[in-house]
């Protein structure tokens, strides 16, 4: 057993789409993120799961938001790349000197939680997020 993270989504809760259309439900995906990332990325990546894993499965409701979304990504020319947290690497700067020790650990006292919920995953890895 490991812990686990679920979110429910309620009628009580303001982004609540309830019997929305699947376009209305794809749009508010595209246009959607949270702490833990971008909602197209989770909607992709659980599609890929599905199909890699329980390729028996018949979810027209998944496959047919993951087309649309596709579908609003070409439409809109937005990075799907960066939807997928997959950000590019900047463009390396010369070599510098390390900073002082001290400025390091100062540094690391700073750091605030940003509720990465990844960065504190054990090392077992998860097949449907492929970290």
């Amino acid at each position: 057993p490991f812990p686990a993270l679920l979110y429910i989504a309620v009628p009580g809760n303001s982004l609540w789409l309830g019997e929305a259309p699947l376009t209305d439900i794809a749009s508010q995906i595209v246009s959607s993120s949270g702490a833990s990332g971008h909602n197209v990325e989770y909607l992709l990546k659980l599609a890929s799961f599905m199909r890699e894993f329980i390729p028996e499965a018949e979810d027209s409701h998944l496959f047919t938001l993951e087309f649309l979304v596709r579908t609003r990504i070409k439409e809109n020319k937005l990075c799907l790349k960066s939807l997928m947290g997959e950000i590019a690497s900047p463009p390396k700067s010369p070599e510098r000197d390390p900073p002082p020790e001290d400025e390091v650990g100062a540094a690391q006292a700073l750091r605030v939680d940003t509720f990465e919920f990844t960065s504190r995953v054990p090392p077992k890895k998860l097949r449907c997020l492929n970290i």
